[in-house]
């Protein structure tokens, strides 16, 4: 029977790394993949507030959001022309609000069963000012949740070192 995988992505590199890896590894060609992006609000403010409106803020704010919106569709179809080359058939839903709980709504009302997304590989100080969607996400939403770790990063000492072993094996 196949299952069900809703895909969280936000454009970022590792995102579409994590999206194609996943897609490669554990996703089978008669699985239902569906692509999710979330638009944040740019602010929560009476717009409609006269003061505002006389100072142009509420088209700026219309302006700005139609631009977060066309970048994310962007992103759906770079992601769904991934998947498609790889022979996958994606489906792909673009959403408006916090993105924390819309992508716990959307998996509860789509009924998914796997929820993907990729780990931003944020520090503990980051993590505990910003939060980690990755970790609400795990401790929210209503099926398994698979979170893609950023690769390893080679310390600057391992590529010295690299460099160095290279020109000592130039040099016998």
């Amino acid at each position: 029977m196949p299952s069900r995988y809703c895909f969280a992505v936000d454009g970022s590199v590792h995102s579409e790394k994590a999206f194609e890896r996943c897609l490669e590894k554990f996703v089978k060609k008669d699985d239902e993949v569906i692509l999710l992006s979330v638009v944040e609000p740019l602010l929560d403010m009476p717009v409609w507030d006269p003061e505002y409106s006389a100072a142009g803020l509420s088209e700026i704010l219309e302006d700005l959001t139609k631009a977060s919106k066309d970048r994310a569709f962007q992103t759906l179809e770079k992601y769904r022309s991934i998947g498609e080359r790889l022979g996958f058939k994606l489906g792909t839903v673009l959403l408006s609000g916090n993105p924390r709980e819309v992508i716990v709504d959307f998996a509860g009302s789509a009924q998914v069963d796997f929820l993907v997304v990729a780990s931003r590989g944020l520090g503990a100080v980051s993590r505990l000012v910003l939060g980690s969607t990755s970790d609400y996400l795990v401790h929210h939403a209503p099926c398994p949740v698979l979170v893609v770790k950023p690769p390893p990063h080679r310390s600057s000492t391992s590529r010295a070192q690299n460099v160095l072993d290279a020109n000592d094996d130039h040099r016998h």
